[in-house]
């Protein structure tokens, strides 16, 4: 299930992307996106009470922005990336987005 990311994921999601990455954000980037970014729009996938990813992207006027897309190594490969980039192209045609990128 997809839902807005809240302050007291900040610390899971840090995690994830530590274990994932090798240039990864720092839990000081995500708490920005949070919340001092306007344009940032952060989801975390969770099931049965547990993230098992996130996505952050943000919307300026006509275009939006993916910023970060991350799915946990025991769940990659079971659609979980697939349905939060569906998501967020979804909110981007409700907001007008004439562009998306990386």
């Amino acid at each position: 299930m997809l839902r807005e990311m809240k302050n007291n994921d900040l610390k899971i999601v840090s995690m994830l992307e530590q274990a994932l990455f090798s240039h990864p954000w720092e839990e000081e980037m995500f708490a920005y996106e949070l919340h001092d970014n306007p344009y940032a729009k952060l989801y975390v996938w969770e099931e049965e009470d547990e993230i098992c990813g996130y996505i952050d992207y943000w919307i300026t006027f006509e275009r939006a922005q993916l910023a970060n897309l991350a799915v946990r190594r025991d769940k990659q490969r079971q659609g979980i990336a697939k349905a939060m980039m569906e998501a967020m192209i979804q909110a981007c045609e409700r907001a007008m987005c004439e562009n998306i990128t990386l």
